[in-house]
């Protein structure tokens, strides 16, 4: 993209790469910490130019932090609704500061814990299903993922997993409105971004594989 376009006009999207570093030949780069920690909202810019903070204060996370809130009392499934509604506000919300309440929980987070237990889901997984996995890629370094991308033909498997409270989402979805090509379609029914996040242990992990393998159901 830095060959073919000025680069005052590249801005990059990071928001599934948190622990990436910044490119320091673009004009921005954007960060999305609420997609690897339990915050509502709230993102990050780091750019090579000045850009004014708003003056006026998000203060609307507390609306949108009740599935993360049910997710601890009751459990992930109960803030299901509550989730798609607290996205849907997003869409179309004004430039606001980040709130109080996220810059407290980000602030809060041992951000070198989080990278080390993600690395260490990551390779587990790597290391049982690279053989079954019909994409291959390496780790770059130290970059902690925010999923392990597993590609399969078992059109069955993503719902085996969520019967059995694992949840994959399904990443692109637009995608199938906008385009024909077979490469993209697949990549949005039979790609599986399988969970690595710091809050699962290794039994999580081992719970994972068991099921893919068909050890359990």
């Amino acid at each position: 993209m830095l060959k073919r376009f000025p680069v005052n006009q590249v801005v990059l999207d990071y928001s599934q790469s948190f622990f990436s570093k910044p490119c320091a030949d673009a004009m921005a780069t954007i960060y999305s910490p609420k997609n690897f920690f339990g915050v509502s909202d709230g993102g990050l810019l780091i750019s090579s130019i000045h850009v004014d903070e708003p003056e006026t204060q998000d203060s609307g996370s507390l609306a949108r932090a009740t599935h993360l809130i049910k997710r601890l009392a009751d459990s992930p499934e109960s803030g299901y609704a509550d989730y798609q509604r607290a996205e849907l506000s997003l869409n179309e919300c004004e430039l606001l500061r980040m709130s109080r309440m996220t810059e407290r929980v980000l602030s809060s987070i041992d951000f070198a814990a989080v990278r080390k237990k993600r690395i260490e889901n990551f390779s587990y997984l790597r290391d049982r299903l690279a053989s079954l996995n019909q994409i291959s890629f390496e780790m770059p370094g130290q970059v902690a993922p925010l999923c392990y991308p597993f590609m399969t033909d078992d059109a069955d498997l993503r719902e085996m997993l969520i019967r059995n409270r694992i949840y994959v989402a399904t990443y692109w979805p637009e995608v199938m409105d906008r385009s024909t090509d077979q490469w993209a379609e697949r990549m949005v029914k039979n790609l599986l971004p399988l969970p690595i996040d710091q809050r699962y242990r290794q039994t999580d992990m081992e719970r994972v594989v068991s099921i893919i393998l068909g050890e359990s159901a």
